[in-house]
């Protein structure tokens, strides 16, 4: 004997579909932001330590090619999105 065919989806699972795709719309933007701060954060931080005036010009220079290379690797994850 074979089963009856499946019954049609309803508003109730349109709905819970919806609500899932904009959770995880959500969850992305989130994460999407998170990376953003993280990275503002990381620049800021050599920007000051960069400005210090006790700070050798060795060093000075390495944190200014550390925060272009932060620069850069925010860069690239834009493009990846």
């Amino acid at each position: 004997m074979t089963d009856p065919p499946p019954e049609p989806p309803g508003a109730d699972d349109s709905l819970a579909a919806l609500k899932s795709y904009v959770d995880l719309a959500n969850s992305e933007k989130q994460a999407i932001w998170a990376r953003h701060a993280t990275m503002v954060v990381g620049n800021s931080l050599l920007i000051n330590a960069v400005r210090d005036p006790q700070l050798s010009p060795v060093l000075n220079v390495i944190l200014s090619f550390a925060g272009l290379f932060l620069c850069i690797l925010l860069g690239r994850m834009e493009l990846v999105l």
